[in-house]
């Protein structure tokens, strides 16, 4: 039977960035542990709606007249809060389900 290939990188969702395989290449003084990684990506869904609400603010109080781009960054960040909700879910019910196993 052949060997399954290592998986080399997960597509990105726009703004959140890729998360590659241990080993694929990924630079030393970036996230070396799964909780590094996670609170990485958190971190980055955190600038995203800081960056959406300061562009909401912009436009609501007449200092830009970007309504496209606050609106682009609005979903953005709304896509990533989603993204990772569902992120979690899915490990909650891994875990859950590892639980619910008998030794």
């Amino acid at each position: 039977m052949p060997a399954i290939p290592p998986v080399q990188s997960v597509p990105s969702l726009p703004g959140i960035g890729g998360l590659e395989a241990p080993g694929a290449g990924a630079p030393a003084s970036g996230p070396s542990g799964f909780a590094d990684v996670v609170a990485d990506k958190i971190e980055r869904v955190q600038e995203l709606e800081r960056e959406a609400s300061a562009q909401s603010r912009a436009v609501a109080t007449g200092m830009s007249d970007d309504l496209a781009g606050a609106l682009l960054g609005v979903q953005q960040a709304d896509l990533a809060l989603q993204f990772a909700t569902q992120v979690r879910n899915k490990a909650v019910e891994a875990y859950q389900e590892v639980m619910r196993m008998q030794v």
